[in-house]
């Protein structure tokens, strides 16, 4: 399981605080939690997600052109900024493609090339991507103001099939 941190207190006194990527290895007994990497100085990252073997995170990270999609290697403990810019990251089981929403749709991209597909594009906010277990779905949240009460929103689960 891979989950960020906001540390309060150092690790060493000489480095400054940062995010922190952590993993815990459940299939250990007892089950580890180690730190698997520290974030830039002032770099937020969100929702990361990995495949199924955990040879691959993917996760958004804050930048200057808004949310980048970054892939990280926990072996190598190393971190690749793409050119995939987008929120809410879930990656395939196999960790070949990688679905994220961007500006209320929903897109997937390959991993290796970085070629994205745009799937949604409608007035509805879309976030949220999952893939299905067999990576043939891609299933999101759709979002949209009830036409009978102005102040209420509507929020439903939608499906789109995966290139």
């Amino acid at each position: 399981i891979a989950y960020l941190v906001d540390p309060t207190v150092p690790e060493n006194p000489d480095e400054p605080l940062v995010q922190q990527l952590r993993v815990v290895d459940l299939a250990s007994d007892p089950p580890s939690d180690q730190r698997l990497l520290g974030m830039a100085p002032g770099e937020k990252c969100q929702f990361p997600d990995a495949s199924d073997d955990g040879k691959i995170v993917v996760m958004a990270c804050s930048g200057d052109d808004g949310y980048a999609l970054h892939l990280l290697d926990p072996v190598a403990k190393t971190k690749r900024k793409t050119a995939l810019v987008g929120h809410n990251p879930t990656i395939t089981r196999d960790g070949s493609r990688v679905a994220y929403s961007r500006k209320g749709d929903v897109f997937v991209a390959e991993v290796a090339s970085e070629v994205e597909t745009r799937l949604t594009k409608n007035p509805f906010l879309e976030r949220y991507p999952r893939f299905s277990p067999d990576g043939k779905r891609i299933y999101f949240e759709s979002q949209s103001r009830d036409p009978n009460y102005d102040r209420r929103t509507i929020s439903l689960v939608a499906s789109v099939a995966a290139p």
